[in-house]
């Protein structure tokens, strides 16, 4: 987003999708059974750590990181996902919801309703300058 192409030294992909917590049912184990329902659609993925909602998912071409973005029923002003430091917290539903569209390519994707907002709430007031130091 910041600067309109792919980084340089990322070697995956990263998107993100927007579920349901199920009742009664925690984030990890939600973000396993969604593990589980790919590898019986022959996707090999990677299972969550404890702190993270992410699966790294390989194909035959590139790896994909996959980021789950929790809706509470019983929270509906926010969201858990995944955010700095690989930790899991809760993030205002409004910086993503409803979404947005952004060009990149030639190609519509989804993306954040306040994509600015949500970028800096993720990576900090300095997201707008690159960091080569940067650690998650």
């Amino acid at each position: 987003y910041r600067d309109g192409d792919f980084l340089p030294h990322d070697d995956d992909i990263d998107l993100a999708v927007i579920v349901d917590l199920p009742e009664g049912v925690d984030y990890l184990d939600a973000t396993k059974q969604w593990a589980e329902t790919l590898r019986e659609l022959g996707v090999s993925c990677r299972p969550p750590t404890p702190s993270s909602l992410n699966l790294h998912c390989y194909f035959e071409d590139f790896d994909m990181d996959l980021f789950f973005i929790y809706r509470i029923p019983s929270q509906t002003g926010k969201v858990w996902t995944h955010m700095q430091g690989y930790q899991t917290r809760e993030v205002t539903r409004k910086l993503l919801e409803p979404l947005s569209t952004l060009d990149f390519f030639g190609y519509q994707f989804y993306a954040p309703a306040k994509t600015e907002a949500f970028l800096e709430d993720r990576y900090g007031e300095g997201w707008v300058t690159p960091d080569p130091t940067y650690e998650l």
